[in-house]
């Protein structure tokens, strides 16, 4: 009931999982309605800096993409006030609004490098993000009700 790897003086041990491992494929949408590609540098600080006033509504952003080219970041107006902000990117698909957890979205910007994809459906659906080149990788982010 237990994995040990070793690499040189390094051990690590680890429990391993009793039980039906949930089938994660369930959650994948195998299709969505809006395609986007922005530079994870552009779209990190921006989401930074939108944060920063909605840390007092559990960190709840909104992202607004329209067919012009360019995704808003918003938050609700909070005792600090509000903040919006403008990022480019490369659309396919129809306009769409979704409420994310910005620290989730920070959190996988932190890892990628280049460029992102950002795929959405409806408001409730899950939101996948994944590096534009290479493959194998896919990060969900679950939308907040709004």
């Amino acid at each position: 009931n237990q994995a040990m790897f070793k690499i040189d003086e390094l051990e690590l041990t680890s429990r391993l999982i009793e039980g039906k491992f949930p089938d994660y494929e369930k959650i994948i949408p195998k299709s969505t309605r809006t395609k986007l590609v922005a530079r994870v540098d552009k779209l990190n600080n921006a989401t930074r800096r939108v944060n920063l006033f909605a840390k007092e509504n559990n960190n709840s952003i909104k992202l607004s993409v329209t067919n012009d080219g360019r995704m808003q970041i918003s938050t609700d107006e909070t005792r600090i006030g509000e903040e919006n902000e403008e990022v480019e990117v490369k659309i396919q698909g129809e306009n769409n609004k979704v409420a994310i957890n910005a620290q989730y979205l920070m959190d996988v910007l932190n890892r990628l490098k280049d460029s992102v994809i950002i795929e959405m459906s409806e408001k409730l659906t899950p939101v996948l993000v994944k590096p534009e080149k290479g493959d194998g990788y896919v990060y969900i982010i679950m939308p907040l009700k709004v």
